[in-house]
């Protein structure tokens, strides 16, 4: 799994910001948050997989590339990942 956003490429990049785009609620320029609604509109199963704990910008960057390309989570997710 990716453990940096910056280790993605164009493409994959630019299936997360579409991604979030189609899916994601703006919460006051919240990004964290913004990016975490687009999981949980987008692919909530992926969501629920994941430990119940606050989430940096870029773990919640990483943890959207490897669920938009089918990535699977490890037993001991995240940091990040």
């Amino acid at each position: 799994m990716y453990a940096n956003p910056r280790e993605l490429t164009d493409s994959e990049l630019k299936a997360v910001i579409d991604f979030v785009h189609d899916n994601g609620v703006a919460c006051g320029g919240n990004w964290d948050v913004m990016f975490l609604s687009a999981l949980q509109r987008g692919l909530p199963e992926y969501l629920n997989k994941l430990p119940k704990r606050n989430y940096s910008l870029s773990e919640v960057i990483a943890l959207l590339a490897n669920a938009l390309l089918g990535i699977a989570l490890r037993e001991e997710c995240c940091s990040c990942c």
